[in-house]
């Protein structure tokens, strides 16, 4: 009877020292735990399982929101690079333009996932400035007859500021069709080496 003693006193506890004389009492009379004693048992806390229930359902929430968010996030961004690369002409550049998107994009969930090591934030920003460079050259060589070389032209003005970026771009276009037509005229053979602008266009 010891060990039931002890077993019976852990689960209903100290507080209630008489339903335990009690419970001791008719097991000794009639051979079972009398339900005083099963009732304290089975309904010792029954608001803990209500909240319980209620904290999971609430992380379930908060999680499925928090993935619902995300994925419209991607679905914005994805479409934002699908209706740029949709105005990009010419195949190669179009290609290497949605390939950059993706990168962006990647970069930015990795961004918006990270704990927050400032080393991480740090070349992420770095990542997607490279990218956002390149960007905006493939979009130059694509609006422009001379294609890649504006762009050459472009890269080799390092002193422009941002504010003079137009000038530079249209200093760049300038000096492109300068050389086009002296290369031209050098060659003298049009018909092969000029066939058409499309080779200025290739992505580079």
């Amino acid at each position: 009877m010891d060990y039931l003693t002890k077993d019976v006193k852990a689960v209903v506890g100290t507080e209630a020292p008489h339903k335990y004389d009690t419970a001791m009492n008719s097991t000794e009379e009639s051979g079972s735990v009398p339900s005083v004693v099963e009732a304290d048992v089975v309904s010792q806390n029954p608001s803990s399982n209500s909240q319980l229930v209620d904290e999971v359902f609430s992380l379930f929430k908060g999680y499925l929101t928090s993935q619902l968010g995300e994925k419209g996030k991607q679905f914005e961004r994805s479409s934002k690079s699908d209706n740029e690369a949709a105005d990009i002409k010419f195949k190669g550049n179009r290609k290497q333009f949605e390939l950059n998107s993706q990168l962006d994009n990647i970069l930015t969930r990795i961004d918006e996932s990270a704990s927050s090591p400032a080393d991480v934030h740090k070349l992420v920003e770095e990542g997607k400035l490279l990218i956002k460079k390149r960007q905006k050259l493939i979009k130059i060589a694509d609006k422009n007859k001379d294609g890649w070389l504006v762009v050459q032209e472009y890269e080799s003005d390092d002193l422009a500021s941002d504010s003079e970026d137009e000038k530079k771009i249209r200093k760049a276009k300038a000096a492109a069709e300068k050389k086009r037509k002296e290369t031209k005229s050098i060659s003298g053979n049009t018909s092969k080496k000029f066939k058409s602008s499309s080779d200025y266009q290739l992505f580079r």
